[in-house]
Order: C-alpha cells, then sequence, then structure tokens
C-alpha cells in the first residue's frame, strides 16, 4: 500500500508493518535523459512491487539523494552524504515503533555506499528492526544485459537507461542520432567528477547505440524480478 494514498486510521496501531523507503534522485542523465531517470525507474519498481506484496507499506520516493557526481551539471540537485543518512535516520525513527522491517529501494548506484554505512551503523539502534537495501543490481543480470547488448553495459545515460525510460516515457526520451559520439570512459564516478571525463554526460563504452522499448522492457523486468526475490527473502 502506498502511504501518501491512506488514512492514518487505515494502520492499526496494534499491527507491525514492513516499510518501503524508496529512493531516487534528480542528477543529470546527459542530452536525451530526463533528471527524473532514476526517480521513474524507482517508481516502476515500487508499482511492481505494490502489486505482488500490498501488504507492504510504500512511503513516498525520496527525489533528492547523494548525486555529487554530477555537480558539475546545472540543475543537479543532491544531498551531502550526512545530510542523506540524518534524513533517512529522521524517517526511520518515525516508523520505528510499528515496524517489523524497514528497507531501501533505491535505483541510482551513488546511494549503495551511503545505505551501507546508514544500515551497518545503525543495525543495532532500533530494537531489532531488520534493515536491508532491496537488491535490484547484480552481477549475473549484468553478464545478461551485456549479452541483449552484444557488448558493455552501460555506467550511466547510456544504452540500458535509454531503453529503460524509452520503455516507460517514451515522451520524455531523445533517440540518440546513430553517428553521435561515444568516447570510451574509465572509471567515470572516480572522485565525483563525471564532466570532465565525459562533458556530454554519458557513460557508455558500447561502440555502438542499441536502444529500444522492446528491449527496455526487458532491462526492466529483470530488475523487477530481482528486487521481488528480495523483498520476498525480507518478508519471510
Amino acid at each position: 500500500m502506498f502511504l501518501k494514498n491512506i488514512k492514518w486510521t487505515d494502520l492499526d496501531s496494534n499491527q507491525k508493518y514492513h516499510f518501503v523507503i524508496p529512493i531516487g534522485s534528480t542528477e543529470q542523465h546527459g542530452p536525451f535523459l530526463p533528471f527524473g531517470t532514476d526517480t521513474f525507474m524507482t517508481e516502476f519498481l515500487m508499482d511492481g512491487l505494490n502489486q505482488e506484496f500490498p501488504e507492504v507499506v510504500f512511503l513516498p520516493v525520496l527525489e533528492f539523494s547523494r548525486a555529487q557526481e554530477h555537480r558539475g551539471f546545472f540543475g543537479t540537485i543532491y544531498l551531502q552524504e550526512e545530510t542523506l543518512k540524518q534524513v533517512l535516520l529522521d524517517i526511520c525513527n518515525c516508523l520505528s515503533s510499528q515496524a517489523l522491517s524497514i528497507s531501501f529501494l533505491n535505483f541510482h548506484g551513488g546511494n549503495h555506499h551511503v545505505l551501507e554505512d546508514f544500515i551497518k551503523n545503525n543495525v543495532n539502534e532500533f530494537n531489532g528492526i531488520d534493515l536491508q537495501e532491496i537488491q535490484v543490481f547484480h552481477e549475473d543480470d549484468d553478464l545478461e544485459f551485456e549479452r541483449w547488448l552484444d557488448g558493455p553495459i552501460d555506467d550511466h545515460a547510456g544504452n540500458s537507461e535509454i531503453s529503460s525510460i524509452l520503455h516507460l516515457h517514451p515522451g520524455l526520451v531523445i533517440t540518440p542520432p546513430s553517428d553521435y559520439p561515444k568516447e570510451v570512459v574509465s572509471d567515470p564516478f572516480k572522485e565525483d567528477d563525471l564532466k570532465s571525463k565525459c562533458p556530454n554526460g554519458i557513460a557508455d563504452n558500447h561502440p555502438k547505440w542499441v536502444l529500444g522499448s522492446e528491449l527496455g522492457q526487458k532491462f526492466n523486468q529483470l530488475y523487477l524480478e530481482r528486487a521481488k526475490k528480495h523483498l520476498r527473502q525480507i518478508l519471510n
């Protein structure tokens, strides 16, 4: 159930719940994708999980998070790591009296180590409440993506992300011209300075553009199945 859609009287004060905190991002995604790309993906995953697990309480998506690696691109909005951790702590404190578990649903890679640190540092602070990040990405899935692409998966704003949003929100996507140049970029997020390495905001080492809504649907379904599998483990 979506917390923003229900009333406080819909929650039983004598019952404990499984809560999910979805985390997106507002960051540049190159010239072909919108700032809300990671948020749209998180919303897609949340909708799919809600259909299978209607007993879980899903909070509204947090659209600002850790995105310092994109700070050279105007329009990117980010929170300092300690700010994000404090926001998450405040939210968890609000939920803790009726929580069985609090899980984080996150599509933005830049948040992963922040969530790891937060869970590690707070795992004993909430009286046995299970804190976990729902797994969305997995190396086995990346290998499958590379087979579909016949080449490497992008790190940011390239083939897979463009295809994913083409499937979800085609009106927000510009399809790259087939001759739009790509540059090989190693360690694009090292030192939080993506713009100096790829000024167009795209980190995709695949030599070709391999795109499409049907391809995006396959990517998105694999992300969703991975998230479903892990949330099922958390609930059990």
